[in-house]
Order: C-alpha cells, then structure tokens, then sequence
C-alpha cells in the first residue's frame, strides 16, 4: 500500500483479482482433474493465469499477486492445503484481500503526511 495512487494498490483490483483468480484456478483444476496429473494441475494454473491476465489488462486491474492466487486454488494439491472447492474464493481469497486493504486504511490514514487511502476506488 506504499504505492498510493497505483492502480494494483486499488481495493476494486486488490480483491476483486484476488476472488476472479480464485474462481478461475478452482474452476480449471475441476475441468481438468480427469487428465493425469501433475499434468492435469499445470494445464489449470497455464489456462487460468492467462485468463486472469487478459481479465486484468482489459479491465485496468493489474495485481501481480492475484496470479499466485490463481497458482494456489490450481495447485492445491502439491501442498499442505486440500481441494477446498469454491469456498477458496471466500477464504483466503476475499478475507485476505479485505484485511489487506483493511491494514492499508489503517496505517495510510494513521501517518499524517501520507494520502488518504484508498486514492480511488
């Protein structure tokens, strides 16, 4: 949140990428889970990253970290977590954006020589 008038610092591209990118990630790895895996796994993140980012360059809502998202709800099996299905958009992928922007209000609005957070919505 240090780049205030970023448009990848906006609440309107920080959560709504991040929840996008869930629901694309989760969405491939159901579409591909009958492929052999890992190959299956790779197909998802390849095809939904790429959405994602075409999503986002049209839109204007450019947010990097929305594509590990995207990786994270594709991948889900190679780590600790297990496919928790659409609820991924909910949790991490909504509660982790709004406690993000959340923490930016916060210390941005605190420091008095800084701009108000959020700069636009």
């Amino acid at each position: 949140m240090y780049l205030l008038t970023s448009p990848g610092s906006q609440p309107r591209a920080l959560v709504a990428t991040h929840i996008v990118g869930a629901f694309l990630g989760v969405s491939w790895a159901h579409i591909t889970s009958s492929l052999p895996q890992p190959l299956g796994q790779l197909l998802a993140c390849a095809f939904a990253v790429s959405i994602l980012t075409a999503l986002m360059m049209i839109t204007g809502t450019m947010q990097p970290s929305a594509s590990a998202t995207t990786c994270l709800a594709a991948l889900h099996e190679y780590g600790a977590m297990k496919d928790q299905g659409f609820m991924f958009m909910v949790c991490p992928a909504l509660l982790g954006g709004c406690v993000i922007c959340f923490l930016g209000w916060i210390l941005n609005n605190l420091i008095p020589w800084r701009h108000c957070y959020p700069v636009w919505l």
